[in-house]
């Protein structure tokens, strides 16, 4: 079952090994496990996968990190629309992300 949610994540998102996928969700998550670090090996993507969810690092490590793509919970998206005066004022990356 896992590496058909995975598989079935990088056909959805279209991920490649010119990626990089991040996820600040726990590995006890199915979204962080299996939609974002399986889905990146499979790949042969770069995976960066944040200690926790901090409102005030989410954008910085998108930056930092030159995210491509990614997945997350509802909640996450609600928080981090909410902090767009607070972005960084470097220039952004545009990843692709998907909220479950």
């Amino acid at each position: 079952m896992a590496l058909g949610v995975a598989e079935h994540t990088t056909w959805v998102m279209g991920y490649d090994d010119r990626d990089t996928i991040y996820t600040c969700l726990p590995m006890f998550h199915i979204n962080g496990l299996f939609c974002a670090l399986y889905a990146g090996l499979i790949v042969g993507a770069h995976v960066v996968v944040a200690p926790r969810f901090g409102l005030s690092s989410f954008w910085d490590d998108i930056i930092d990190h030159e995210v491509t793509a990614g997945t997350h919970i509802g909640a996450v998206t609600t928080r981090c629309c909410g902090c767009r005066g607070r972005m960084s004022p470097r220039p952004r990356s545009k990843p692709c992300f998907c909220a479950t």
